[in-house]
C-alpha cells in the first residue's frame, strides 16, 4: 500500500535533517510575510522547493518511511480523527453562536460549499509546513528521538505508557523478562526514548513547542487580525495532536472546513468571488 503501519519505521536519533527542516520551514514563512516577490512567484518557488525536497527524501529515505515521518499515515487515521472531529464541531457551534450574538449572517452557499470542498488541499499543505516540518522536528531535537516526541515524554510523567514506533511500553514497570528477544526490543525501546530530560522540564519544553507552533500558524496570516487569533488558538491543540498521533489528514481536513465557516460566517467573506 501507499500507507504503512509505524511498526515498518526506522528509528533514528535528531540530526542535520531536523535543522534543516525547521529552518527551511522558517524560512518560507518569513519569505512569505516579508512579501518580497509577487504571490504567484513565491507559490511556485516553494511548491518547486519542498517537492524536489521529497522527492530527494523519497529517493534516499524511501517513500513509506518519509510519508510516515511527515503524517502521511492511514494505520491510526480512525483514532486520529477522534480530538480534531470533537474539537472542531465544539469550534462551529461556538463559531454560530458568536456570530448569532454577533448579528452575523450564517447560511450555506454554493461558494462555501466549493470552499469547504477544495481549502481542505491547502490546508493539508499547510498543516504538512507548520507540523511535520516545524512542529515535531523542535520536539525531535528537544527528545533526539524520532519516536518519542516531548508530549509522550510529559505524559509519561503522570503515568501515561510511551507509544513507540516499535510498541506501546512502560519505562516504570519493575519486572521485565530477561529473554533474549526482550532484551533486545528493550535496547531499541530504550534507544527511542532519547535523551532523558527531568519530568518538569519536559512540560516546560512541551509549552514552548505549543507556542512555537501556534506563533508560526498565527504569524503566517499577518496582516489579518481575526484570522491570526484564530489560527493562533487553533494552533496549541493541533500541535498536541500531531505530536501524539502523527497524522496529518485530520488537520489538514478541518483546516479546511472550519477555516471555511470563518471566512464565510465569521468574517463575512466570500474568498472564491473575492468579497
Amino acid at each position: 500500500g501507499v500507507f504503512f503501519h509505524m511498526s515498518d519505521a526506522r528509528t533514528e536519533v535528531a540530526g542535520f535533517r531536523e535543522y534543516f527542516e525547521i529552518f527551511a520551514a522558517g524560512g518560507t514563512a518569513g519569505l512569505f510575510l516579508a512579501k518580497v516577490m509577487p504571490l504567484a512567484v513565491f507559490m511556485g518557488l516553494t511548491v518547486g522547493f519542498w517537492g524536489c525536497y521529497a522527492a530527494f527524501n523519497f529517493y534516499k529515505h524511501g517513500f513509506k518511511p518519509t510519508c510516515y515521518r511527515w503524517g502521511f499515515r492511514i494505520d491510526n487515521l480512525l483514532q486520529a480523527f477522534i480530538g480534531p472531529t470533537i474539537l472542531s464541531v465544539f469550534g462551529l457551534i461556538l463559531l454560530v453562536i458568536l456570530c448569532f450574538e454577533t448579528n452575523r449572517k450564517v447560511k450555506v452557499t454554493g461558494n462555501l460549499v466549493i470552499c469547504i470542498v477544495l481549502y481542505p488541499f491547502w490546508g493539508l499543505i499547510q498543516q504538512f509546513l507548520v507540523q511535520s516540518m516545524w512542529t515535531y522536528n523542535l520536539s525531535t531535537v528537544i527528545t533526539n528521538s524520532r519516536d518519542i516526541t516531548i508530549l509522550d515524554q510529559a505524559l509519561e510523567t503522570i503515568g501515561w505508557p510511551l507509544t513507540t514506533g516499535i510498541s506501546t511500553i512502560s519505562l516504570s514497570e519493575e519486572k521485565r523478562s530477561t529473554s533474549s528477544a526482550e532484551m533486545k526490543l528493550e535496547e531499541s525501546q530504550k534507544a527511542n526514548r532519547g535523551r532523558e530530560i527531568p519530568p518538569a522540564l519536559r512540560w516546560c519544553f512541551l509549552i514552548l513547542v505549543m507556542l512555537a507552533s501556534a506563533v508560526v500558524f498565527g504569524l503566517v496570516h499577518y496582516p489579518h487580525f481575526w484570522l491570526m487569533w484564530a489560527t493562533f488558538a487553533l494552533g496549541i491543540p493541533w500541535s498536541l495532536f500531531f505530536l501524539k498521533q502523527r497524522n496529518l489528514f485530520p488537520l489538514g481536513l478541518y483546516h479546511g472546513v472550519v477555516g471555511s465557516c470563518f471566512y464565510f460566517w465569521w468574517l463575512q467573506e466570500d474568498p472564491i468571488a473575492g468579497s
